[in-house]
């Protein structure tokens, strides 16, 4: 992965373990893999992995499944061929963003993008 794709608070893949991204450099990510946990962990970038957007995930945080759609009051994403497409609208329900996603973090940081907030994620 490269260092201009993390955010600090991104949810990554780790030595199989889930990962929060709490710190970025250029070669290397500070991470913890427990909430309360206070002792940095270090990995490289290269050994870290994204984690993969499934139908279980979306419906694990707040999506409902309607057809071939996933939906929330504010984002709608469907499958494509080379990933996910997300739809998020604003508070007037307009188009704020729409773009081809495959990972979490992307996920995230395109929530970040539109409403200034974290998207709290659940695995």
């Amino acid at each position: 992965m490269k260092p201009q794709e993390l955010r600090i608070g991104n949810l990554v893949c780790y030595n199989g373990e889930v990962a929060k991204v709490k710190q970025i450099t250029k070669h290397k990510i500070g991470y913890h893999t427990k909430p309360n946990e206070t002792r940095m962990n270090y990995a490289r970038l290269c050994e870290i992995e994204p984690i993969p957007i499934s139908d279980e995930l979306l419906l694990k945080n707040g999506f409902e499944q309607c057809d071939y759609m996933f939906k929330t009051l504010f984002m709608e994403m469907y499958e494509v061929e080379n990933g996910w497409l997300l739809h998020i609208d604003n508070e007037r329900f307009e188009t704020a963003i729409a773009l081809t996603i495959k990972h979490l973090h992307q996920l995230q940081n395109a929530f970040y993008l539109v409403t200034g907030k974290e998207f709290k994620i659940k695995l």
